[in-house]
Formats: C-alpha cells, structure tokens, sequence
C-alpha cells in the first residue's frame, strides 16, 4: 500500500506516502485511522509527502477526503494534522485539502520543513493536554 501507518510514542500517527497515491489509497486509510485507532492517538496526525511521486486524485476527491476527516473530527472531537509536502505538487494539493477541511475541531498546517511540521504538532499536542 502506498500509505503507511505508525503509531509514534503511543501518542500520534505518522502516515507516510510513496511513489503513487490514489483515492482509494487516501480513503482506505482515513476508514482504518478512524475505526481502527484509538481517537487520543488518531486526533493527532503527521502525513509526510516526501517519497509520494504522484497524485491520482481530484479536487472532488480531496473534498471527499476532507469531508471524511471533518466527520471524524465530530466523533473524536478535535483532528490536528500536520502536512510535510517539500515538493509544489503535494504542497498545492494539500493546501487544497486544507482548505476543503477547514471546520471546528479541525486544525491543520501545510509544511515544506519536516521539523517544522513536526514541532507544529508537538506542540499542538502539549496545547491540547
């Protein structure tokens, strides 16, 4: 599968896409985060972009997407989702997302820094508590 999931520390998810997503990749992985895992580790996500290659989706298909996060966001009460995209294609497409899921008890940032986005949760997650 295209996409990765590890939970880190017991306390967030790292999802990690290579090579070529699709949606059926991204849907398949939202209904696994979001039945499968603990709502404490699934409200906090980090998605790293940097070994996807391409994108087979659309803009109707990342509002689906973002639609599913912010129904989860409702059942978990809050998602915070962190985006590394350091290349144009996978940052304009997430920032499309991130748009799509704007709503309360969703909070997301688009990074081209992995350490950036990686402190940017952290710190959302210390927020949180």
């Amino acid at each position: 599968m295209p996409i990765s999931i590890n939970i880190i520390d017991s306390t967030y998810l790292l999802l990690q896409g290579k090579d070529i997503i699709s949606i059926a990749d991204l849907i398949i992985t939202n209904e696994y985060i979001y039945s499968e895992v603990a709502p404490a580790i699934a409200q906090f996500q980090l998605v790293d972009l940097s070994q996807a290659t391409r994108f087979a989706v659309s803009s109707e298909d990342l509002h689906s997407i973002a639609e599913q996060d912010k129904s989860a966001a409702e059942d978990i009460g809050h998602l915070v989702v962190a985006i590394y995209a350091p290349k144009d294609l996978a940052f304009g497409l997430s920032r499309v997302w991130e748009v799509y899921a704007e709503a309360p008890g969703v909070e997301t940032s688009v990074f081209r820094d992995y350490e950036a986005a990686h402190t940017w949760l952290l710190n959302m997650q210390a927020e949180a508590s």
